[in-house]
């Protein structure tokens, strides 16, 4: 559930979600709290008493890739990425439309690499960019700018990205690789689960199939244990159909309910299905 929590400042937000908080863990819930970076020691100090998990976005990240795996790889420092920006700008320069001009002025470089941070923080790359451009359909008399604009930034991002991860993983891309791998972990958990409710079922049907075999085993035995002379009451072998001792016809004599007919066991007298009184059967 989605819950949002407005007012100005000063009007108690922050002191509600510490009370809803500290109200979930003593339910016993496992709470996460999400903080800009700037918050995240202050935050930590005011709830590690109460056992409340507090994460930026980046720490976040780092528990994932802890847990989940991804961490091999460096990141790119501020200046490395700086660096490659302008190696970018310089190598694409020529085939920009609007932004040509603008590529090689002071500060443009950082003003990419701060405009791309916070489109990838939107999940917006170089190719929902361009995509962008593509769909754009400008009214009368307001030109083709924006869908320029848009493919020139895609061609720049589009660069930076690929001289970016021949050495170096995307600090910008985090977020996205945290969610990437929290995502690969819990289907591959849902798989195991899959996997074992599967094993489960079929060592199931497996006893059950042993269970019906012991039982049909069982009533196969008790006939022809049933099997008697009806003359002299001697145990007639599974293929004789008359005594070979007096000539008696073989008779089968079964102990079953009177009322429902199901097999007794040795020594019951009455029937452990329905209560029946137990009698002998005889058929031939």
């Amino acid at each position: 559930m989605l819950q949002f929590i407005t007012g100005m400042s000063g009007t108690g937000k922050s002191a509600r979600i510490g009370e809803e908080m500290r109200r979930l863990r003593q339910a016993g819930k496992t709470v996460y709290y999400l903080v800009p970076e700037q918050y995240s020691f202050e935050m930590e100090r005011r709830y590690y008493a109460d056992d409340i998990l507090v994460y930026s976005m980046e720490r976040l990240a780092d528990a994932i890739f802890r847990r989940c795996g991804g961490l091999a790889g460096a990141y790119a420092s501020d200046t490395v990425q700086l660096m490659l920006m302008r190696e970018t700008l310089r190598d694409v320069g020529n085939g920009l439309s609007l932004l040509q001009k603008s590529a090689g002025k002071p500060g443009f470089a950082a003003g990419m690499l701060s405009l791309r941070a916070e489109l990838m923080r939107a999940g917006v790359d170089a190719g929902a960019l361009e995509e962008a451009a593509r769909s754009l359909r400008p009214a009368a008399g307001e030109g083709d700018a924006l869908p320029l604009k848009l493919r020139d930034l895609a061609l720049i991002f589009e660069g930076y990205g690929a001289a970016l991860s021949r050495s170096f993983l995307d600090p910008s891309a985090r977020l996205a690789r945290a969610v990437e791998k929290a995502a690969d972990a819990a289907k591959e958990k849902a798989e195991e689960a899959v996997d074992e409710a599967v094993d489960r079922a079929r060592e199931k049907r497996e006893e059950r199939r042993e269970e019906q075999e012991k039982a049909k085993e069982a009533e196969q035995k008790a006939r022809e244990d049933s099997r008697v002379c009806e003359k002299c009451g001697r145990k007639a072998a599974p293929t004789e159909k008359f005594c070979p001792d007096c000539g008696g016809k073989i008779v089968e004599r079964r102990r079953v309910c009177a009322k429902c007919g199901h097999a007794a066991k040795e020594g019951e007298k009455f029937c452990s299905e329905c209560g029946g009184e137990i009698v002998e059967k005889i058929t031939e």
